[in-house]
């Protein structure tokens, strides 16, 4: 906790590959209502879904784990993003697919000299 994300991409060209896929599932649009996890977490952090509000991108994974009111529990950062997915209306992976393990990558690397705050709680 307090310590910074540091994250290396190692010089080993399936660290290179998975920080890629990572990034192109966060940009890319899926499902019914043609959101990509940019279109909450870029585009409109801070802004309402119903109760919630969306946090930014960048520094989302320092908190997790997390406790979330929905869940009764702790849950993982595979956890929420199978909840995003359901709740745009993609199909969802199977927790720790090798898509949710890239963007988790992806999403580390970019929260590079952050604190790590978590773990953390939302309602």
């Amino acid at each position: 906790r307090e310590k910074p994300m540091d994250i290396k991409i190692p010089d080993d060209p399936r660290a290179l590959a998975a920080y890629e896929n990572g990034k192109r599932y966060f940009y890319t649009r899926r499902g019914q209502m043609n959101f990509s996890c940019a279109s909450c977490h870029v585009q409109s952090p801070g802004e309402r879904i119903r109760a919630e509000i969306l946090a930014p991108a960048l520094g989302i994974l320092n908190a997790m784990p997390i406790y979330r009111s929905e869940w009764s529990g702790m849950g993982t950062t595979s956890r929420r993003f199978v909840t995003c997915n359901s709740q745009t209306r993609a199909v969802p992976l199977e927790p720790q697919a090798d898509e949710y393990r890239d963007v988790e990558y992806f999403l580390s690397y970019v929260a590079n000299g952050l604190p790590i705050s978590g773990p953390g709680a939302r309602p």
